[in-house]
């Protein structure tokens, strides 16, 4: 049997390509990891497996999750850390992803020139995403009212910029939930 014959057809691009980062993610993971991964079994719900811990009095910190997947990402993240993933990268492939979405080109050049306007020069673009909060995103927003004199439909053009760019990281997997949420 063929490999990509195990593949369902109506991959898009994108999704292989995620779906190759995790294979070469879990193949690293499976290079490093010395323990077994278990599935669930009897009244055990949760995949498991361990990692050492100097802390621990058995040098053993268990790690559990209800997919193999999840056990597989906490493992990288344990040994390789966490990635660094700007809200300007996700922005980019979000543009990216509204150009394969036939958005028309002036609206394309329209969401560039507000990311140019208010993000591009601010600190903000090169945060990593695991470091906005709400309050972070409420406090600026308000000094961006305050140095634009921003009308109540341009806040609203320029907050959706983020508010789906974080949205599509939540969807990628890039980040747990999205602070925006709450806004």
């Amino acid at each position: 049997m063929k490999a990509s014959s195990m593949l369902p057809d109506n991959l898009t691009s994108d999704q292989l390509l995620d779906l190759y980062s995790q294979i070469k993610k879990n193949e690293a993971v499976d290079q490093v990891h010395p323990y077994a991964v278990s599935p669930p079994s009897g009244t055990r719900k949760y995949w498991r497996s361990r990692v050492k811990d100097t802390t621990r009095s058995d040098n053993r910190k268990p790690i559990k999750g209800k997919t193999k997947q999840i056990i597989y990402d906490k493992l990288h993240e344990h040994y390789f850390g966490a990635s660094c993933v700007t809200l300007k990268m996700v922005f980019n492939r979000w543009v990216d992803k509204q150009i394969r979405k036939n958005r028309g080109p002036r609206t394309i050049k329209r969401y560039r020139e507000r990311w140019n306007k208010y993000y591009e020069n601010h600190p903000i673009s090169s945060m990593n995403i695991n470091d906005i909060s709400t309050e972070f995103l409420e406090d600026f927003f308000a000094q961006m009212i305050d140095k634009h004199k921003l009308t109540k439909k341009e806040l609203q053009s320029m907050k959706q910029l983020v508010v789906d760019s974080l949205h599509l990281a939540v969807t990628k997997r890039m980040l747990m939930h999205s602070p925006c949420y709450s806004l």
